[in-house]
C-alpha cells in the first residue's frame, strides 16, 4: 500500500502547498493486488493538494474527500521527508507512452488480440503451429535485448525526460525496478546476454544506462511487484540513501510456457469471438484474464530536492502498506479479510475516514476468486456502501509484475485530469461481488 498526491495543476512548482494528509488525494483510493497466484496484497494512496486543501486519493483504489483540510491530520502526522513524484513513463498494450495510453483508456479502447507462436518470438514455432494464443502484446516493439529490459528502458526514458533530470543528478539516484519473473524468451534465445535471464536484469540495465550510483534493487512479489518497488524506493529516500529514485516494474509474460501454465491453472479468459472483449473484471460473465505486457516507471524525489531544482511535481507519495495472505500458493481468502486488514492499516496511517473515499481503482483480474474476495473486502470495509470503482485490466490485460506500477501511473494521470477512466468490458455487475464498475469516463472535481 502506498499513498501519493497531486499538487496544484501539476504544471507550476509554485502551486505546491504543504500536505496535511497521508491519504488519497484528488481521486482518492488505495489498491491491493490479489489473484489466484498471489499471496501478497498491497494498497496505495495518492493525495492532490489544491488551495491548501487535502484530498485523499488511492492507487488502484482512488478516493476524493469531501471535507477540507482542517478536518484532516496535520503535517506533523506524516512521514518525513515528503516525497514528490516528478516523472512518469509507460509502455502498455495500448501505446508505448503514458499520454497515448491514458487517452485510449479514457476512450474505452481495448488491446486484446490473437497472437501466434511467431508473434511470441518462440524458437519452436513448428511444435506450436496449431496453437493460436490471445493476449495484449505491445505492438510493433522490437529490440536486440529482452522485451523485459526494452520495456523498462523505454518507460524509464520517458519518466526521466518528463522529470527533466540531468546526467549529474541521475548519478545520485537509486534504481528500484522489479518484475514477477525473468524473461523466458531470453532463455530461449542464445544470442541474448546471459544477465538478461535474471529478474534483476531490468534494474541492472537501467542503473547502468543512466549511471545511477546509489544502488539497484529488483523486488519480486508477483502482481504486487510494482507497488512494492515504489514503496521501497520511497523508504530509501526517507532513509537518506538518495534524493532521487527511479522506481516501478516491468514484465514480459507472453511466452508459450507461461501461457500454457496460466491456461492449466484455469485463470485465462475464453477468447470467444473477440479477444478484445474477453477480460471482464467484476462482470457476471467473467471467466479470467488475458495476459498483457509492458512497464510502468515513476521518478520519486525528496520534496526539498524537487523544489530546489524547480521540478514539476505531479503528485506526492504519502505512505505504503503491505500484508500477506497465507491461504495458499494459488488461493486467496475469499472473505477478503487480509485486504480489509490492509485497508485498515492504510487508513490509520493516512488519518482520513473511509467515508471520504469517492473512487476505487480495483485490481480486478476478472477471475472468479479474485473479484469475489476483492468485492467482499471493499463492501466490508466501507460497511456496504462502497465508493465508485473502476478497473483497467479489461483494456490492457493483466500485466503481471508490471500491473502495480502501470496502474499507479494511470492513477496519477487520473488525479491530474480529474477523470476516472472507462472500465472496459464491464457490462453486467455480478451480484455476488456487490461491486459495479464505471461503464463510462467520469469527471470528479477538485476544488
Amino acid at each position: 500500500m502506498q499513498a501519493i498526491r497531486p499538487v496544484g495543476d501539476g504544471r507550476n512548482p509554485e502551486d505546491l502547498t504543504p500536505a496535511g494528509n497521508l491519504t488519497p488525494g484528488t481521486l482518492g483510493g488505495g489498491r491491493f493486488d490479489v489473484d489466484s497466484s498471489v499471496t501478497a496484497q498491497k494498497w496505495a494512496w495518492l493525495i492532490p493538494v489544491r488551495d491548501q486543501r487535502r484530498f485523499p486519493v488511492g492507487i488502484p483504489i482512488l478516493s476524493v474527500p469531501a471535507k477540507p483540510a482542517s478536518l484532516m491530520s496535520t503535517p506533523s502526522d506524516l512521514p518525513s521527508p515528503r516525497i514528490a513524484i516528478t516523472g512518469l513513463g509507460l509502455v502498455t498494450p495500448l501505446a508505448g507512452d503514458a499520454e497515448r495510453t491514458w487517452k485510449r483508456l479514457l476512450a474505452g479502447q481495448t488491446a486484446g488480440c490473437w497472437i501466434s507462436p511467431e508473434d511470441l518470438g518462440t524458437t519452436h514455432p513448428k511444435l506450436l503451429k496449431n496453437i493460436c494464443w490471445f493476449g495484449a502484446p505491445v505492438q510493433g516493439f522490437h529490440s536486440a535485448r529482452s522485451r523485459l529490459i526494452a520495456f523498462a528502458e523505454q518507460a524509464t526514458r520517458e519518466a526521466i525526460e518528463g522529470a527533466k533530470l540531468t546526467t549529474r543528478e541521475l548519478e545520485h539516484a537509486v534504481c528500484v525496478i522489479g518484475t514477477s519473473k525473468p524473461d523466458l524468451t531470453a532463455i530461449d534465445h542464445s544470442g541474448y546476454p546471459f544477465q538478461d535471464v535474471y529478474p534483476s536484469s531490468a534494474a541492472h540495465h537501467v542503473a547502468a544506462l543512466w549511471n545511477c550510483q546509489r544502488g539497484a534493487l529488483a523486488p519480486v512479489a508477483a502482481c504486487a511487484t510494482g507497488l512494492l518497488s515504489v514503496h521501497r524506493a520511497a523508504e530509501l529516500i526517507r532513509e537518506g540513501v538518495s534524493p532521487i529514485a527511479i522506481a516501478g516494474s516491468t514484465d514480459a509474460s507472453l511466452h508459450p510456457g507461461l501461457l500454457a501454465s496460466y491456461q492449466r491453472l484455469g485463470v485465462l479468459a475464453a477468447p470467444g469471438d473477440s479477444p478484445g472483449s474477453c477480460c471482464r473484471p467484476f462482470d457476471q460473465n467473467r471467466d479470467g484474464f488475458l495476459v498483457g505486457e509492458g512497464a510502468g516507471i515513476l521518478v520519486l524525489e525528496d520534496w526539498a530536492h524537487a523544489r530546489a531544482r524547480g521540478a514539476n511535481v505531479l503528485a506526492e507519495w504519502i505512505v505504503g502498506r503491505c500484508v500477506s495472505d497465507p491461504t495458499g500458493l494459488t488461493l486467496i481468502d475469499s472473505t477478503g479479510t487480509p485486504v480489509v486488514r490492509c485497508l485498515e492499516q492504510l487508513f490509520q496511517g493516512t488519518r482520513v475516514p473511509a467515508r471520504e473515499s469517492i473512487a476505487i481503482n480495483v485490481h480486478g483480474t476478472a477471475t472468479e476468486l479474485n473479484d469475489l474476495a476483492e468485492g467482499n473486502a471493499i463492501r466490508r470495509f466501507f460497511k456496504g456502501n462502497p465508493p465508485n470503482c473502476f478497473g483497467i485490466k479489461g483494456a490492457i490485460g493483466h500485466l503481471m509484475g508490471a500491473a502495480g506500477a502501470v496502474e499507479l501511473v494511470c492513477c496519477v494521470l487520473a488525479l491530474r485530469d480529474q477523470q476516472i477512466p472507462v472500465s472496459a468490458n464491464h457490462v453486467r455487475a455480478d451480484p455476488q461481488t456487490g461491486i459495479s464498475l464505471t461503464t463510462h469516463s467520469m469527471q470528479f472535481p477538485v476544488e
